[in-house]
């Protein structure tokens, strides 16, 4: 396959059916409170469950078939970053690469496994900055540098960090050489890249502006199986700690209030676990939207049978204005898919994320062709033919397929 038969296909749907975030649905109901800075819902006690369509939350929708025409160029299940003309992915023990938006193909090679300057294990996040012409990258399990380089992959000089971090999320001003970090809170001790620091504000040089000490928020039971989750889609700094053994304790999500230097607590749901000593984790994650929480959560079903398949997954949605809200399924309504799978970030397979202000969902062709095909059996007119033109231009043997939409 070569580049001129990759594509990208620009769609806008024809009409939303149900109001989503809005408060103008009559299927959603008040399920929130609020208390000081934040809005707690009691997840057990919610019982509606609505459909919400993508066109409710996305401008338009975009789908783009990557490059075939190198092995380098193939992925299985990339951490994705997309800037206005890239399109970044990063995966496990593999190099960071730089695709082109508009052609899906892969340009650059940002960096190599290794331990030579510019060099990396594993990476845990990324930033692309295309106005300064720079590619952000923190590494784990030992990061003392945020890793940067311009766009064609040339390392540059690196940002020293205020503190080590384990895994850390970050966000680069370049502009103000400025950089805050929401980092795993490890007691010393325990690793090599032990941290009381939760989160902090530094210049360029490493000099701290403003910190928060993470002591009261230390993990139960730390491990690198636990993790720092921010998606990033809002200008609000947000983060959350989530742990991967069983606990008592569900944490919030967060602002970083860096003017003030505090963490403001905005957005919890209440779930009832099993209990520390039934060696259960009920997996709790928050997705942060401009006029909505969701929550994304992962229950065992079994308590004799603990594995994966065994999980239920659900997610409801709140509103922040007037606390309505419900369990929901989300419908693809660009493509006429329906009741995606969602999950809180990506490198987990084909579920659909928010993430960096967009919606962001990987196919593998052959897949994608047969979901499209049952759509096309269910629609007609101008839906059909949007339909029927965007699986005919896939190739079935060729690369992954991305299917994304900026957020409203």
């Amino acid at each position: 396959m070569n580049i001129k038969q990759t594509f990208v296909i620009s769609i806008v749907a024809i009409a939303t059916v149900l109001s989503g975030c809005s408060n103008k649905s009559n299927r959603s109901n008040i399920i929130g409170v609020r208390e000081g800075t934040a809005i707690i819902v009691d997840a057990e006690s919610v019982k509606d469950t609505m459909d919400i369509m993508l066109s409710q939350w996305v401008e338009n929708l975009e789908v783009l078939q990557f490059d075939d025409s190198t092995r380098e160029a193939f992925f299985a299940y990339p951490f994705i970053s997309i800037s206005e003309n890239y399109i970044g992915m990063f995966e496990e023990m593999k190099p960071f690469k730089l695709y082109d938006r508009k052609s899906g193909k892969l340009l650059y090679k940002i960096g190599d496994i290794g331990r030579g300057p510019g060099e990396y294990n594993n990476i845990y996040s990324a930033q692309i900055d295309e106005d300064a012409d720079r590619i952000y990258l923190m590494t784990w399990p030992y990061c003392t540098q945020i890793l940067a380089y311009d766009i064609k992959g040339k390392f540059v000089v690196p940002i020293p960090l205020a503190f080590t971090t384990s895994k850390a999320h970050f966000r680069v001003d370049s502009k103000n050489k400025r950089v805050i970090v929401s980092t795993l809170p490890l007691p010393p001790g325990r690793t090599t890249a032990a941290v009381t620091q939760i989160a902090w504000q530094q210049d360029f040089e490493g000099t701290v502006i403003g910190s928060v000490d993470g002591t009261v928020f230390a993990l139960q039971n730390p491990n690198f199986d636990n993790e720092v989750m921010r998606t990033g889609n809002t200008l609000d700094y947000d983060f959350q700690i989530m742990s991967s053994t069983p606990v008592k304790r569900i944490e919030y999500l967060y602002h970083y209030n860096i003017k003030e230097n505090i963490l403001e607590p905005v957005f919890k749901a209440n779930i009832i676990d099993r209990g520390i000593n039934d060696g259960y984790t009920i997996f709790v994650n928050y997705t942060e939207l401009s006029e909505c929480f969701i929550t994304h959560v992962v229950k065992p079903l079994r308590s004799d049978r603990p594995g994966w398949w065994n999980y239920q997954r659900k997610t409801l949605f709140v509103n922040k204005d007037d606390l309505t809200g419900a369990w929901f399924r989300l419908h693809n309504d660009f493509l006429g898919i329906g009741n995606i799978k969602l999950s809180v970030t990506g490198g987990h397979g084909q579920e659909g994320y928010f993430m960096g202000g967009y919606f962001i969902q990987l196919y593998d062709p052959s897949e994608l062709i047969n979901i499209l095909k049952k759509a096309e059996l269910k629609s007609s007119g101008e839906r059909f033919d949007r339909i029927y033109k965007t699986r005919r231009s896939i190739k079935e043997g060729g690369n992954s397929i991305l299917v994304f939409g900026k957020l409203k």
